[in-house]
């Protein structure tokens, strides 16, 4: 089986897995020998449970991944994503969601009508742990996938919920003159079972629609090259994570 710490930002990753699943041991011993990898990073390559062609290792699951003009879908990437919905509603913390504004002035309009809980390891324990190294997982898979993009820091993360009515209207993820640039936009589906919510890409050519599915992790560029909206939830309650690495 793979090692939990398989290196997925290295840039031969894809080599190593493609050497590991053909079976070709000397070939796979001198490439991790050269990269300074550890010779047992696969247990056996016969027997190994690999990734495969449209598959990626996040925590200790293999997810299903799509990776379209430059938006990243991981399916099942975080499996406890209900339960981050429970600890959220526990907590009654919420707060209207806001916007910022270049000079960093935090207000609110019906632009945005979500609520918020902010989260942290003292009101998330450790599921907050283990969501902040898959989303690590995940941005530096996505570097794998688009070279030009380098992983930076997260600033946080946000827990939403959107009751019947609420949406996100278009926007990028971008503040402009900002001095802390958003690098990476990242979303977190955390239940399933509503209408609505949608999760729509607007730029000419790139247009998709992109439904809620309980666990699964969506991650794009925050430019301008990349604005989107949150449909209203026709009926239900939506609940995600968002959040973004930064350069």
């Amino acid at each position: 089986m793979t090692s939990p710490t398989f290196p997925f930002n290295h840039p031969r990753s894809h080599e190593i897995l493609a050497l590991a699943r053909s079976g070709d041991q000397d070939q796979l011993a001198a490439v991790l020998q050269q990269e300074g990898l550890p010779q047992d990073l696969f247990v056996s390559a016969r027997d190994a449970e690999l990734p495969g062609a449209g598959e990626v290792l996040i925590g200790s699951e293999v997810c299903a991944f799509s990776f379209k003009d430059h938006v990243l879908e991981i399916g099942g990437a975080v499996p406890f994503a209900p339960g981050l919905v429970q600890i959220a509603e526990g907590l009654d913390a919420w707060e209207r969601s806001t916007q910022a504004r270049a000079e960093g002035i935090l207000y609110t309009s019906d632009h945005r009508t979500s609520m918020s809980v902010s989260m942290s390891e003292i009101g998330f324990g450790g599921s907050f742990v283990d969501l902040r190294e898959r989303l690590r997982q995940c941005a530096r898979f996505y570097a794998c996938l688009n070279p030009f993009y380098v992983v930076g820091q997260d600033h946080g993360w946000e827990l939403l919920r959107y009751e019947a009515g609420e949406k996100y209207g278009p926007h990028a993820d971008v503040v402009p003159g900002a001095t802390s640039a958003r690098q990476l936009s990242c979303l977190v589906y955390l239940n399933s079972g509503f209408e609505g919510g949608e999760t729509r890409f607007l730029a000419p050519g790139q247009e998709r629609t992109i439904k809620p599915v309980t666990g699964k992790v969506v991650m794009f560029p925050a430019s301008f090259t990349h604005p989107h909206e949150s449909l209203p939830v026709a009926q239900g309650t939506k609940y995600l994570v968002a959040g973004w690495f930064y350069a």
